[in-house]
């Protein structure tokens, strides 16, 4: 029987406060687990000593990487005497099918090549919806290159099927030449919005009538977070009962800082009770991106928690927000585009609520870890070749 086999999700970081990619990988790892699977995840020894463990009932297995770039690319010493060890481990657990998360990682070549070794079915994942940038267009064209050779190398040699975590991401895939075999959305965990909210107003000593908004993820320039600063100046020059809320760190941190005052407050990084305690009490959700996001987590969780959204992008986001009811959509993280979104929220509360309710069943009719592991059910027991010569 197919659910009596291991699967492996293999994921390039297993590491609190990374990104998207790993927040995706562990919440399918913690339902499989609760709905009877057994689960191994094989992931890159970034933060410690190569290994395995079993955490939460969750087989985890660090491979030894690479010194150079291992906490940004981390590169599987695969050739490693422990890396063997772990393989013989992994096995041992009759692993009988794999689910590998990022395109352009070493860490899905060599999922892929274990897969192929043992000759096991696997899948693997897309997360984007259009090319990374770092806003310089020298290196940006190196990446696209890149790219384009890593993932035609990862086609042809293990001819894996592809899934995008939105619609989006999987028509991103045909930029590559691939066909997509479907969707297999990111999602939420229901359980997330059985918490008790942070009192804000209370513990800022806000009036009843404050409106919060809410910023969440890393402080660097790609996530739009320095043009959302400056719009939200802008809107406490006439509306003193906004205040932002930010959780994150990064690279930007310091002009972060220098921008709080009474209506902007840090709250530094957040674990994930934490962070889902402080959505629960916030009114919007603000995600001013221009990052290539697949289907951001903090959409879908401003969705579980009631809150009304703004945010800016293509890919999975447009696609979440689309038709105008489910939050308020912009192209790009414009200041002063940013501070009409804010004031149109801010001032019509029945708008505001309307849009968190309309977000809310959308994410609970169809972005749900529980029908998105029905899915890999389904996947899994299929019948398609993954992995051939």
């Amino acid at each position: 029987m197919v659910r009596n086999k291991c699967i492996c999700i293999c994921t390039p970081f297993f590491t609190p406060h990374i990104g998207g990619v790993e927040r995706y990988a562990e919440s399918m790892a913690r339902q499989l687990v609760k709905s009877g699977r057994r689960v191994a995840v094989l992931t890159s020894a970034t933060d410690g000593e190569a290994g395995y463990a079993i955490a939460d009932g969750i087989h985890l297995f660090r491979i030894p990487v690479a010194r150079a770039f291992r906490q940004r690319y981390p590169i599987p010493l695969v050739h490693h005497k422990r890396a063997h060890e772990l393989q013989d481990q992994m096995k041992a657990l009759d692993v009988g099918f794999f689910v590998v998360n990022a395109r352009f990682y070493f860490h899905s070549l060599y999922a892929l090549h274990l897969a192929k070794k043992w000759g096991l079915r696997a899948i693997v994942v897309e997360h984007g919806s259009q090319h990374l940038t770092v806003q310089n267009a020298l290196a940006d064209a190196a990446g696209r290159i890149y790219e384009h050779l890593f993932t035609r190398m990862l086609r042809w040699r293990y001819r894996p099927l592809f899934y995008g975590v939105s619609m989006a991401s999987a028509q991103w895939l045909k930029h590559f030449g691939i066909s997509p075999s479907g969707v297999l959305p990111n999602s939420v965990c229901c359980d997330d919005a059985k918490v008790i909210p942070r009192d804000l107003r209370t513990e800022f000593g806000l009036p009843p009538s404050a409106v919060c908004y809410c910023y969440a993820g890393r402080f660097i320039g790609q996530k739009g977070i320095l043009p959302m600063l400056e719009a939200f100046a802008m809107l406490v020059q006439e509306h003193a009962e906004a205040h932002l809320f930010l959780a994150g760190d990064g690279p930007l941190r310091q002009r972060v800082e220098a921008s709080c005052d009474n209506n902007i407050h840090w709250l530094g990084a957040l674990d994930h009770p934490s962070m889902m305690a402080l959505l629960a009490s916030i009114d919007v959700v603000v995600l001013p991106s221009i990052h290539p996001e697949g289907l951001p987590t903090v959409l879908l969780e401003a969705g579980l928690h009631h809150c009304a959204v703004v945010a800016t992008g293509q890919g999975g986001t447009r696609e979440l927000l689309a038709g105008g009811g489910h939050g308020i959509h912009l192209p790009l993280p414009d200041p002063e585009a940013l501070k009409e979104a804010f004031q149109t929220l801010l001032r019509d509360p029945g708008l505001r609520r309307n849009m968190a309710d309309a977000l809310h069943r959308h994410v609970l009719q169809g972005y749900t870890w529980e029908s998105t592991v029905r899915m890999l059910d389904g996947i899994e027991s299929g019948t398609e070749t993954l992995c051939i010569e």
